[in-house]
């Protein structure tokens, strides 16, 4: 959600790297994604890092149709954000 609302607000585009951390025992080759999930550019673990190489594209928006009242009452910041592009 967070990267999705920096998009929609002009604030990052393509050329930010994302970055993860998580333990060695967590990295895998592959696996699917949804469009609204953000493929990283460097993993980093305990022990190494790795840069991905990803040819995925990063989403370019909020993909309103995943987001739930829930959510939007959750992070108010998105219920701003929606009621801003309804007007």
């Amino acid at each position: 959600m967070e990267y999705g609302i920096l998009r929609e607000r002009n604030l990052i585009d393509d050329d930010v790297k994302v970055v993860t951390t998580v333990h060695d025992s967590q990295v895998v080759g592959s696996f699917p994604l949804e469009k609204h999930d953000i493929p990283v550019d460097y993993v980093l673990t305990p022990t190494r890092s790795h840069e991905t190489h990803t040819v995925i594209p990063k989403p370019k928006r909020i993909y309103w149709e995943v987001v739930t009242e829930e959510t939007l009452h959750k992070m108010p910041i998105l219920a701003e954000l929606r009621k801003s592009q309804l007007k």
